[in-house]
């Protein structure tokens, strides 16, 4: 009887055994599993700490060289290849600059660990390029519509019926001959609190361009300057003509334009004066004039810049929006403005990009 009961008990204690071996074995199971997820919860907190660390760090790669290049006329003065971030912090980042025209496209790659990021950043200083009209002597406006804002290194004269959606901005006076001008932006000129700088205007000489292809003194058939150079050496007319860009046309003389259409990215460079007689359609296109410009009844979108006088009655004008004025400006053969003013640098555009981790 008593073998038994031993047989049994010892059966029962056998059972107890085994179930406590598997539970444990199910629990070592779970221990390993949760140490992995555990570990695997460390790596992805690490890679993502050092992925916000490098953003970081490449942010502050291009701003140094904004910085730079806003105090150093539109140059980097030195190389800037995995700069450490400071004393005790980790990472380091590295700055390339392209010059596109006078926009300048910033890289900076910033790492930390294995994260890398990169930043790209499109920036040009303030210039003339920036109104839809800008003379550096007087400017008479007359029976206008005009999307942008106008400016002048001396008086611009509103003689009736303008309207500017835009800022009228004068190193000399603004003035308005009769009541019936509308200015939606700014009146800035030599009597308000804070007078207008004196504003640069761009600078261009022969040689840059004299080597380009040959246009006829008259035009009046179609041309597609596929981002090529064009020179002339006198006087140059445009007919009833469809002239498409990008590109550049370079004049010694006159530029006259009739009855034609100018359009995509389009720069026109006169020694002389640039003239619109009638009835002309010209799309982000930059007008470039030594002496003066005249704007007759046309349809105007992009920059005029005279180094004289610039008249302009009975137009609808305006200035392109911020991304086709980039693609204006970054052509590498506009005429370019002589400085670059540390409070007046524009960023066009800021990508972030993850590169690594």
């Amino acid at each position: 009887m008593s073998d038994i009961s031993s047989t049994k008990l010892n059966t029962q204690q056998g059972s107890v055994s085994i179930l406590a071996l598997l539970a444990m074995m199910l629990l070592l199971a779970l221990g390993g599993t949760m140490l992995s997820v555990s570990s695997a919860e460390v790596r992805t907190a690490a890679s993502f700490r050092d992925g916000v660390a490098a953003q970081y760090a490449a942010e502050a790669g291009a701003k140094k060289a904004l910085l730079a290049l806003s105090t150093n006329n539109g140059t980097l003065p030195e190389t800037i290849h995995n700069q450490p971030l400071g004393p005790g912090i980790p990472g380091t980042y590295t700055v390339t600059v392209e010059k596109q025209g006078i926009n300048r496209v910033i890289t900076a790659t910033g790492t930390v660990g294995n994260a890398s990021r990169q930043v790209i950043m499109e920036i040009a200083p303030e210039t003339v390029y920036d109104f839809a009209a800008y003379s550096d002597k007087d400017m008479t406006l007359g029976l206008n519509i005009i999307n942008g804002s106008v400016g002048s290194n001396q008086d611009i004269n509103f003689t009736a019926l303008t309207r500017v959606n835009g800022d009228a901005i004068a190193h000399g006076r603004v003035r308005l001959h009769t009541g019936f001008n509308d200015i939606r932006g700014r009146i800035m000129d030599s009597k308000s609190e804070s007078a207008p700088p004196y504003l640069p205007l761009p600078t261009f000489i022969r040689e840059d361009y004299k080597n380009g292809e040959r246009l006829p003194g008259s035009w009046f058939s179609s041309i597609k300057l596929d981002n090529k150079i064009y020179y002339h050496d006198d006087n140059i007319s445009f007919g009833a003509s469809t002239i498409s860009g990008p590109g550049i046309i370079y004049a010694t003389g006159n530029i006259t334009i009739g009855f034609a259409t100018i359009k995509n990215n389009v720069i026109l460079i006169s020694e002389k004066d640039i003239i619109v007689p009638a009835l002309a359609s010209i799309n982000n296109t930059a007008l470039v004039a030594r002496e003066n410009i005249e704007i007759w009844i046309s349809d105007f979108n992009g920059s005029a810049v005279a180094g004289g006088t610039i008249f302009a009655p009975v137009n609808f004008m305006a200035h392109p929006p911020a991304k086709s004025n980039y693609n204006v400006t970054k052509n590498p053969y506009i005429p370019k403005p002589p400085l670059w003013v540390p409070e007046r640098v524009k960023v066009g555009y800021w990508n972030n990009l993850k590169l690594s981790n």
